[in-house]
């Protein structure tokens, strides 16, 4: 959804999108949400300003299918239960085990699905400014003073959690009250930059002259603490 406007000092355009989409696996899916905005603003006619920006929001809740040593991913453990074997969960609560009578693999794939925690959330905001004021203005000459300014941070959390009943715990983590672990990381970057342009324009000549004295600086910071696992 967008909505856009303005007049002959103003422009304006705003747009948003919400986007929800669920998984094929149990617990899995991706929400989107994005916000952006841009204004044009002639504040009078020498100045003129410029802003933009743009919100993004997503959640991922993630599967558990890479490879791995221990016969947890749902890949690594489908191939190896038999069809006969009822992995649902039963009336008085517990699962069907592919340890009894005969161990088959060390998890039970529907149950890790159901009770099992991999989420990703992710924010990142982009920005930027321009600011152009005309400082003098003539037949054969002009002078601006153009500066512009812009942001992008991105923060992004990991959490996982695998509690104590699944049945692949005790077997490869025996006397743990299951793991789980949580993962920020932070980094932001700016950057400015001022010009101070003229242009001549010589009489009876077609051909115009610009001369720019620029000015840069440009700033990151990035936070990526060691996960923690209680």
């Amino acid at each position: 959804m967008s909505v856009s406007g303005g007049d002959d000092n103003t422009r304006y355009y705003v747009g948003g999108l919400v986007k929800d989409d669920e998984g094929i696996e149990l617990n899995t899916g991706y929400k989107r949400h994005t916000l952006r905005l841009n204004l044009d603003q002639r504040v009078s006619s020498r100045l003129n300003l410029t802003f933009s920006s743009n919100l993004v929001h997503s959640l991922g809740a993630r599967g558990l299918n890479n490879n791995d040593n221990n016969g947890v991913s749902y890949y690594m453990a489908l191939q190896f239960i038999p069809s006969f074997l009822d992995l649902r969960q039963k009336p008085d609560g517990t699962w069907g085990s592919t340890l009894s009578p005969i161990s088959f693999i060390q998890s039970n794939p529907l149950q890790t699905a159901t009770l099992m925690v991999n989420d990703e959330e992710v924010w990142r905001y982009l920005g930027g400014g321009r600011a152009t004021f005309e400082v003098y203005n003539s037949e054969r000459h002009n002078l601006r003073f153009v500066g512009n300014g812009g942001l992008d941070w991105f923060g992004q959390k990991n959490t996982l959690y695998f509690p104590p009943e699944l049945q692949f715990m005790p077997v490869i983590q025996p006397g743990k009250p299951g793991a789980s672990l949580l993962a920020n990381a932070d980094n932001l970057n700016t950057n400015y930059n001022l010009n101070l342009v003229h242009t001549y324009r010589p009489a009876g000549s077609v051909v115009a002259f610009r001369v720019s004295c620029p000015s840069r600086a440009a700033w990151a910071w990035a936070s990526i603490p060691s996960p923690s696992a209680p």
